[in-house]
């Protein structure tokens, strides 16, 4: 099992990571090994179970790096400018299976306007954020001690 982790990180290292197109913030804000060595490392010297649980509090500190320390240009950027792409923002797809595109079921050429209303479920169909979680993390972010930024020897 430890071999199989390690190479699975080894793979995302040489593989996926250079081409993902961002890099680690807790490596780049704060001048530490990366999430994926630090999980190599932990995994090699603790096993598979208590190294995944030291990666997983580091990714935690790591979105919190990346959420604290993020261009200023971004946290005054209006809520549109700082939109997810639409293939990441998981936008509500109105589930509306009572349509008839064609016109041969309902006798109206199509959907109704009233049938839009009678099949998008709020609850069910989106995938969005609410406001109480978003409060939560800001509030477990504030309380997340980071390591003082590390400078390079001379």
């Amino acid at each position: 099992m430890r071999c199989f982790a390690l190479c699975l990180i080894r793979f995302y290292q040489r593989w996926l990571s250079p081409f993902k197109g961002f890099s680690c913030a807790y490596r780049v804000h704060l001048g530490q090994p990366s999430c994926s060595e630090l999980g190599w490392r932990a995994i090699r010297r603790h096993g598979p179970w208590k190294g995944t649980g030291v990666l997983r509090l580091r990714m935690h500190r790591c979105g919190v790096a990346h959420r604290r320390f993020q261009p200023d240009e971004l946290q005054d950027a209006t809520p549109a400018a700082r939109r997810m792409p639409a293939a990441q923002r998981g936008d509500c797809d109105l589930p509306c299976d009572g349509c008839d595109l064609d016109g041969g079921g309902h006798g109206h050429g199509g959907c109704r306007p009233s049938s839009v209303c009678d099949c998008a479920d709020m609850a069910s169909g989106c995938d969005w954020p609410s406001s109480k979680k978003k409060s939560e993390t800001r509030a477990r972010d504030r309380s997340t001690r980071l390591p003082q930024r590390r400078t390079p020897a001379r």
